[in-house]
């Protein structure tokens, strides 16, 4: 989530090429989803979600060893990413929608897309909180700046 933001403020890149750059994680994500009911046959649910979570740690890992600036580097770890997150989406909802009788499938579609909305939104919350919280919390202010402008700097994040 904080991505987009990290290629806007330490690349100083334009909206259109943050999103540009963010493009593999969709991509890849989209190839992933169309494979999930394929390996849902040769493979048990758990196993698909194991490898959820290894590509999403190698996705995660990657941009501490590789320059993140490449754009080669960025496409892959970007893309592990989408691979890793599409996996587990796609298995728990085919795999939830499987195991329920037909004429409840409406509600537990809704039942789940319920719970997935409910998980972003805290999320996001939690980590805009977050990261305002040690943004605020870490703000050095340039010298020669009066007080005055000093406290709104701190106070507009709050």
């Amino acid at each position: 989530m904080l991505c987009p933001y990290g290629y806007s403020l330490s690349k100083g890149l334009s909206p259109l090429y943050v999103g540009l750059y963010m493009l593999p994680a969709a991509v890849f994500a989209l190839i992933a989803s169309l494979v999930v009911p394929y390996l849902l046959t040769r493979f048990i649910a758990r196993v698909i979600m194991f490898s959820e979570l290894i590509f999403t740690t190698i996705s995660l890992i990657l941009p501490s060893i590789l320059d993140y600036r490449d754009l080669l580097s960025n496409t892959i770890y970007l893309g592990l990413l989408g691979i890793g997150s599409s996996l587990c989406l796609s298995t728990t909802v085919t795999v939830m929608m499987n195991a329920v009788p037909a004429e409840r499938s409406g509600g537990a579609a809704a039942l789940q897309e319920t719970a997935y909305e409910l998980g972003n939104v805290l999320g996001i919350a939690v980590i805009v909180s977050i990261t305002s919280f040690i943004y605020s919390n870490n703000l050095v202010i340039p010298h020669g700046v009066s007080v005055s402008m000093a406290e709104i700097a701190r106070d507009s994040n709050r």
